[in-house]
């Protein structure tokens, strides 16, 4: 009912009634940082509040990593491999695990590190980029905007 009086009224909430952010880059930001806050939150309490790890923490981890658009075949790979390191007793404890969490991540994306080159012959160089919820998109977009305009290319966002 409150939804349906939120659309069918003609009269705007003012800016104390309604705490969204106005503006569309605002939104966005916002939901973002949400997003990312809400990963990052849930696997700290997953993994660092655990006493010990059994099939049902690394179970759970495979869901919180599915949820995150990590992928099924790299979440796949994710967890044989913990569950190996759990089996042979190299990880031992929950802080453990989410180090070799991290460092798993770190290894995924290591092969598609690369240095920016830009080629100055071809005009307009255009850069597309994907990812996922939260992971910095937006953040990445200024930075590289900034750092081209310092070296005195002309840039623009679409």
């Amino acid at each position: 009912m409150h939804v349906l009086k939120r659309f069918t009224s003609s009269k705007k909430p003012s800016p104390e009634q309604n705490n969204t952010p106005s503006g569309l880059f605002a939104r966005l930001k916002t939901g973002l940082q949400r997003t990312g806050a809400g990963f990052s939150k849930k696997l700290g309490h997953l993994l660092l509040g655990a006493k010990k790890i059994d099939a049902a923490l690394l179970e759970e981890l495979e869901t919180q990593l599915l949820l995150a658009d990590i992928g099924v075949e790299a979440t796949d790979a994710i967890i044989s491999s913990l569950t190996e390191q759990v089996a042979r007793k190299s990880l031992t404890d929950a802080a453990a695990l989410y180090k070799a969490l991290q460092e798993q991540l770190v290894a995924l994306l290591e092969p598609c590190a690369k240095p920016l080159h830009i080629d100055d012959q071809h005009k307009p160089y255009v850069i597309l980029i994907v990812g996922v919820n939260g992971v910095g998109k937006t953040t990445t977009i200024g930075k590289l905007a900034r750092r081209f305009q310092s070296e005195g290319k002309k840039v623009m966002l679409a």
